[in-house]
């Protein structure tokens, strides 16, 4: 079926609509889409122990401009320890100890950037003889988004984001990867309210695609009801058919879109299938042939699953 009309909300399918009400055997959770906060390493090496005298972090700050942090060696410390000393004077420093979560391990020292709203150009470093002092970015800052009507799996936080000591802890949103497993595979991020401020492109996730959870949002995941799922441009096409195979792709070859879904295998690994799922993970069926929607010259595909990931 194909639909034309410009009024989005008059479509039967949109990506990530629920069509299971509540009390009828719907089941979902609350994911958070987090930010990636920037992070810097330190490696000391070379010569150890730690050459005597002083060593510098300089760091280009976005309020104070460029700010040294200077650390002196006593020549008989070992990596570790002068790490540890590094990551105290970094705390206590009035500019870099509000920018920068410090921490420190066998000799690395990692300083994470506080605001995800902030890019720092990577650190520089001055040191005073063969112990070396390499600075490197190990997390570029990122606000990733999360798109309605496709698969989900759960992410981990950064450590400094992460929450403990709670009785369900964090739930963290994110699309699958090429390490996504049958297992690990959660759910669909649904649509809770039937919006109508929408993208003409199912397609991407870009900074204009209003279809998807931003980060800093509480995204939907359902993980058993019927849900209008997202399907790849390049799958075959999908059908109510008994046989109908579901694939969930979780990496780039044939097909494009991750976490969308396609009717037929891709090569190499790059997609699960659901619809033979044995019990206790995430079965996937065709409940409706899918949708097509043309508008503006862009087309779209969108097909009604069930899932059910819990029975």
């Amino acid at each position: 079926m194909t639909q034309s009309t410009t009024t989005r909300s008059l479509y039967r399918l949109l990506p990530g609509h629920v069509v299971t009400p509540h009390g009828a055997g719907l089941e979902r959770e609350s994911l958070e889409v987090p930010y990636v906060l920037q992070s810097f390493s330190f490696t000391l090496g070379g010569t150890t122990p730690v050459v005597a005298g002083d060593y510098t972090i300089r760091v280009v700050t976005p309020v104070n401009g460029t700010v040294d942090l200077v650390v002196t060696a006593t020549g008989a410390q070992t990596f570790t320890q002068f790490a540890a000393a590094v990551v105290v004077a970094g705390a206590a420093d009035p500019a870099l100890g509000g920018q920068f979560y410090w921490s420190s391990a066998v000799g690395v020292i990692t300083a994470i950037n506080k605001s995800a709203n902030v890019s720092i150009a990577t650190p520089t470093t001055i040191v005073p003889g063969a112990t070396s002092l390499t600075p490197a970015v190990v997390t570029a800052q990122s606000a990733p988004m999360l798109p309605m009507g496709r698969f989900y799996t759960y992410g981990t936080p950064q450590a400094i984001l992460a929450i403990t000591g709670t009785p369900r802890g964090r739930r963290i949103g994110a699309l699958p990867t090429a390490a996504t497993t049958l297992a690990t595979l959660r759910g669909v991020l649904g649509r809770p309210v039937n919006q109508t401020e929408l993208a003409a492109d199912f397609n991407d996730a870009s900074v204009n695609n209003v279809d998807a959870y931003r980060a800093g949002q509480m995204a939907f995941g359902v993980q058993r009801g019927e849900v209008c799922v997202v399907v790849d441009p390049a799958s075959p096409t999908m059908t109510d058919s008994l046989t109908q195979e579901v694939h969930v792709v979780i990496a780039a070859g044939v097909y494009s879109l991750i976490g969308s879904v396609a009717g037929a295998a891709g090569g190499g690994g790059e997609t699960i299938r659901i619809d033979n799922a044995p019990t206790g993970n995430l079965l996937g069926r065709v409940e409706g042939t899918e949708e097509t929607f043309v508008l503006g010259g862009v087309s779209s595909r969108c097909v009604m699953l069930k899932v059910n990931r819990t029975n």
